[in-house]
């Protein structure tokens, strides 16, 4: 059994043409991570709209309390 064989490349690839995939490959991961970061801010978002959301339903289920104090109106003197 050959050596080569266990590898997931060819033994006649050329070094050179490996160091450029692996540079191409590099210059990925920035996008990768920034995908990643997006995602999650998007679902801390999402949790937080959800948060908010049942706040809010939370609120609007309460029966409101009316306000004794009245406004009264600003009379003009000239």
């Amino acid at each position: 059994m050959r050596s080569e064989e266990g590898t997931s490349f060819r033994a006649g690839t050329d070094a050179a043409a490996l160091v450029d995939r692996l540079e191409k490959l590099r210059s990925l991961l920035p996008a990768f991570a920034q995908e990643a970061a997006a995602r999650r801010e998007a679902a801390r978002l999402r949790l937080q709209n959800s948060t908010l959301q049942t706040r809010l339903a939370e609120l609007e289920a309460r029966p409101r309390r009316h306000d004794t104090t009245t406004i009264q109106p600003r009379r003009y003197h000239p």
